[in-house]
């Protein structure tokens, strides 16, 4: 299998998701991947997308986040790259496990789920952006 990428410059706005979702799903078609592993990949591009829009830009000013899906022989690698505030989840500490789910606040557990989901998980920031790359096992 050679390097199959598709590459994609989205506005950081929420009307950017859906079609960046469509346009990986499209592209990962002809793989013929189980429907486990590719909402495995959708849940991630959610997660990485919208944590991206809620935390990373601070003010209303148009970003752009490189949004990469690398298709290899055993996994399919999804990465993020953009200006937003540096964040590193490889770091980051999972909040802890509420005593009751009354307790439970909303959200906060978007980390937990990348953690199990991926296969790898990397970052880096470098010149001022933040680069993250997950790895989804294609089996």
């Amino acid at each position: 299998m050679g390097d199959e990428r598709l590459h994609l410059i989205l506005a950081n706005r929420l009307e950017a998701l859906e079609p960046a979702r469509q346009a990986m799903v499209a592209f990962l078609e002809p793989a013929a991947l189980h429907a486990k592993v590719l909402f495995k990949l959708e849940l991630v591009l959610e997660e990485i997308f919208l944590n991206l829009l809620w935390h990373a830009f601070k003010d209303a000013a148009e970003h752009k986040v490189e949004f990469t899906v690398q298709l290899q022989a055993d996994q399919v690698t999804l990465s993020f790259e953009d200006d937003g505030i540096a964040f590193d989840p490889t770091q980051a500490a999972e909040p802890p496990i509420p005593a009751s789910l009354l307790d439970a606040p909303i959200g906060g557990r978007g980390l937990k789920l990348l953690r199990r989901t991926a296969r790898s998980l990397s970052y880096e920031r470098r010149e001022g952006r933040n680069r993250l790359r997950v790895a989804v096992a294609r089996t």
